[in-house]
């Protein structure tokens, strides 16, 4: 595991791998291109891009995302855009595994901010781009970069990341412990293939992995009141990587 966090901080893209346990046998895969990693635990969830057709108490208009982690049987559906949560067991999966694949290299970082030539090439050749931003508040913040403006009469540019965010839940790590654990207390309370799980739960509160870089200071998106507003957001470190083609 040491391994696989390892690549990630080093920009390689994470990817879950699942197997299903009931039915039919098949395995899929799916991106998880933000990630919120705090010592050695992690989530990563794909984007939203789910259809709500067909689950329920959900408005079909909506979109879902699940989020994965390493240190628990728990996974999470998301509609960021209702602030809606559920969980369910990972038992419904024989197996979860995760991988990293994929080459980058760093580009930038805050203890070399003078240059930004680098940030410029990857621009113009039109490279996928993330940022790794480590918290004063301990985590670490792996995200896609929606946007950099690399401004070309000076040592300056603007960065937004994709717009995303999690259950602010998830990071009570034993909170989520404990409900892995209920889940699979009760895992033989159901017959197959049915498996433990909640509601959903509507209006919940989220943080949100949205980033903004000014050229000199960092912003990060919060709701309050109901309200998207940003807030100046204090960091230790923030590396930029460029894909290699």
């Amino acid at each position: 595991m040491n391994d696989l966090i390892q690549c990630m901080l080093s920009g390689q893209d994470l990817y879950v791998v699942l197997k299903n346990r009931f039915g039919e046998k098949y395995v899929e895969s799916y991106s998880l291109p933000t990630v919120i990693l705090h010592e050695g635990r992690f989530w990563g969830k794909f984007s939203n891009v789910h259809s709500t057709v067909g689950h329920f108490d959900l408005e079909n208009s909506r979109t879902l995302s699940y989020a994965y982690n390493n240190f628990s049987e728990v996974v999470c559906t998301v509609a960021l855009n209702s602030f809606t949560h559920r969980f369910y067991s990972s038992n419904v999966y024989s197996s979860v595994d995760f991988i990293c694949k994929g080459r980058y290299e760093k580009i930038f970082d805050n203890y070399n901010r003078s240059n930004v030539s680098l940030l410029s090439e990857a621009v113009r050749s039109g490279l996928r781009l993330k940022v790794i931003i480590k918290g004063d508040d301990g985590y670490r913040y792996i995200v896609p970069i929606h946007t950099l403006e690399v401004f070309l009469d000076d040592d300056r540019f603007n960065m937004e990341t994709d717009f995303d965010g999690f259950p602010s839940v998830l990071k009570n790590y034993d909170w989520v412990n404990n409900l892995s654990q209920d889940f699979n207390d009760s895992i033989g309370l159901f017959k197959p293939p049915s498996y433990p799980g909640t509601r959903y739960f509507h209006k919940q509160d989220f943080f949100l992995t949205s980033f903004l870089w000014s050229g000199t200071c960092m912003y990060k998106r919060e709701v309050k009141e109901n309200k998207i507003i940003d807030e100046l957001f204090e960091y230790e470190t923030i590396e930029i990587f460029a894909e290699v083609l």
